[in-house]
């Protein structure tokens, strides 16, 4: 199964990248510029950590510090627990399209996300294998390429990072995100229930 699902993932990487970058980029680029002057002095977070409250760089403190972990923890979370569901039905779309030989859209993906009864999700015990692999591979795909952008994003001016960090943070879970995807997708019940390439109503 994992196989079949990851033969999918990678047949239609592109619609799959851009469905979920078409939510995460904004999110996280907005979350840069919200936090903009954190991301600007990054390289003294470790110092700021152990001011008093008082005292500040650029404006940050260690209460602004702490508030943008938080923000950033919560911005996963609804990551995982609103959108992540959302995105699995529309692929599961994505996947039943595919499947039947038509040609999958974002429009018609996300479209099929507020239709019910679309598919019966998969046996949690019967997939939980597949869908740790599919997890592990994703963080690690997301993981190395975050780490190697913000690298990179060490050379741009510090006033204009949180630019490229929103990006780069949006654009990981982009590339990362469809493989977890197709593994907990809901399965479509009826191979009769639309033409192949037929976009829902």
């Amino acid at each position: 199964m994992l196989e079949r699902a990851f033969s999918a993932a990678f047949r239609n990487f592109s619609t799959l990248f851009l469905m979920v970058a078409l939510f995460t980029v904004p999110l996280h680029v907005g979350y840069s510029y919200v936090f903009r002057d954190v991301i600007e002095v990054a390289e003294l977070h470790s110092s700021i950590e152990e001011f008093p409250d008082y005292r500040q760089v650029k404006g940050v403190g260690p209460d602004k510090l702490r508030d943008a972990r938080l923000a950033y923890l919560g911005l996963s979370a609804l990551e995982l627990a609103v959108l992540l569901p959302l995105l699995a039905r529309a692929t599961g779309r994505v996947l039943e399209v595919d499947a039947r030989g038509g040609v999958p859209t974002i429009p018609d993906a996300v479209r099929s996300v507020v239709r019910r009864g679309r598919g019966s999700a998969r046996t949690v015990l019967g997939a939980l294998p597949s869908v740790a692999a599919a997890a592990l591979l994703a963080l690690a795909i997301g993981w190395l390429f975050e780490r190697a952008g913000l690298q990179l994003a060490e050379a741009v001016p510090d006033h204009a990072a949180w630019t490229l960090v929103g990006l780069i943070q949006g654009t990981a879970r982009a590339l990362a995100v469809p493989f977890l995807l197709v593994a907990i997708a809901p399965l479509p019940t009826s191979a009769k229930e639309v033409p192949p390439g037929t976009p829902t109503q």
